[in-house]
């Protein structure tokens, strides 16, 4: 169902659903030109509607937290890394690619969660995931500890893309989108954005700024 979703996506292009516009923009924000020549796009989605779901094979509760663990268990990073490497990418790029993976498959179903603990714990809890951590480049400088805007940004556009993935279903064969999860998690995205830019990156400083904004609110 979750490949199935991800290949109508085009049926999303900005214009046709007017409420969710800015949204739609940015998914297609990075969607290559020509999807059929340019299949880089592709890689991530891809590979984590595969692997998002493997956990319920074992457990039909916890599932993103299953799923992450049998990656390790199955060794399905390694293959993944394989696979990453066959599609065109060097050393670096099949790690950096796979590692990002192993933090959309933790975090599927991320507003949900944000939505109930708030933006600031959703951020310490995301920040305290050594893949994540990883990821973003986490690093301590002159007594802060900072995190890389474009990495950061990245795992932004993929978390918000594969959540709508998860916001689309297929009742009688037509696609509907939950309007309201897909609005919610993109004002996420624009709020968590702004914020670590205001932060200037600054790991303390950006969940301060979100934990005021959540008072103000």
């Amino acid at each position: 169902l979750l490949l199935r979703a991800l290949f109508s996506l085009d049926r999303l292009k900005p214009g046709r659903v007017r409420d969710m516009a800015p949204a739609v923009e940015y998914v297609f924000s990075r969607f290559p030109g020509d999807a059929a020549a340019d299949l880089a796009w592709w890689r991530v989605p891809v590979l984590w509607a595969v692997l998002a779901r493997v956990g319920a094979l074992a457990e039909p509760r916890g599932v993103p937290e299953r799923s992450r663990a049998l990656m390790d268990e199955l060794l399905l990073g390694k293959a993944v890394k394989e696979t990453l490497a066959s599609l065109g990418l060097d050393e670096g790029g099949a790690a950096w690619e796979l590692l990002l993976l192993e933090v959309l498959v933790r975090r599927q179903g991320w507003g949900g969660e944000a939505a109930k603990e708030g933006l600031p714990r959703f951020v310490e809890t995301l920040f305290a995931d050594p893949d994540a951590g990883a990821l973003m480049g986490i690093n301590e400088f002159g007594g802060r500890v900072w995190f890389n805007r474009e990495s950061f940004e990245t795992l932004l556009y993929w978390l918000f893309t594969v959540s709508v993935v998860e916001a689309v279903t297929f009742p009688m064969g037509r696609m509907r989108v939950s309007t309201r999860i897909v609005l919610d998690n993109y004002r996420r995205v624009i709020d968590l954005r702004r914020a670590a830019g205001e932060a200037r990156y600054d790991v303390k400083e950006f969940v301060g700024l979100l934990e005021r904004a959540g008072r103000s609110g």
